[in-house]
């Protein structure tokens, strides 16, 4: 059964790209005010459509990797510092740097205070809290395969395994103790 959509509205190459970007397509159906089901059916009813669809899924899954992985490397890598300026003095928030603004998690402030006017002064940061550098740091790690796990093996032979081999003209040889992967 032939879905009726306007022709105009559905573009294969746009609603790829809105995906590869890492976009639903629930909301590109949303903005052209049409149902997502009636657009995914419109897709599933060409075999064409339906690969490149397929394909920009592919895409996106790796982009969505590709981000996570930035983001997780730029939370490893924040410094501090750049939150500063030559002086020492803390930079307003607004100048901060993206890649640190990103990893600032909260901030304590003193209470709003006012000058002789009446007008309120800036309040004054007190601490700074960051995400956990160091778990950033193994999550990044472990993803590129940087640390190498240390599995134990312990191997017992029994008294009655070596004379029964002993009689088989073989003497069983105790496993590795530790080995590393």
């Amino acid at each position: 059964m032939a879905l009726v959509i306007p022709e105009y509205k559905l573009d294969i190459s746009m609603i790829c790209a809105h995906v590869a970007e890492g976009k639903s397509l629930a909301d590109y159906a949303k903005a052209l005010r049409m149902r997502y089901g009636a657009v995914l059916a419109w897709i599933d009813e060409d075999p064409e459509r339906k690969r490149k669809y397929d394909l920009a899924i592919a895409e996106r899954e790796r982009w969505c990797v590709e981000q996570i992985l930035s983001e997780v490397r730029a939370l490893a890598l924040v410094d501090i510092r750049k939150l500063y300026d030559a002086t020492g003095a803390l930079l307003p928030p607004h100048e901060w740097p993206d890649d640190v603004a990103k990893a600032v998690v909260g901030m304590d402030v003193t209470a709003p205070k006012y000058d002789k006017d009446g007008a309120e002064v800036t309040p004054e940061v007190r601490k700074i809290k960051l995400h956990d550098k160091l778990k950033a740091l193994d999550m990044y790690g472990k993803q590129h395969s940087l640390f190498r796990e240390r599995l134990d093996v312990h191997t017992h032979v029994s008294l009655e395994d070596l004379v029964m081999k002993s009689f088989e003209g073989g003497v069983p040889q105790p496993g590795p103790e530790e080995v590393d992967f």
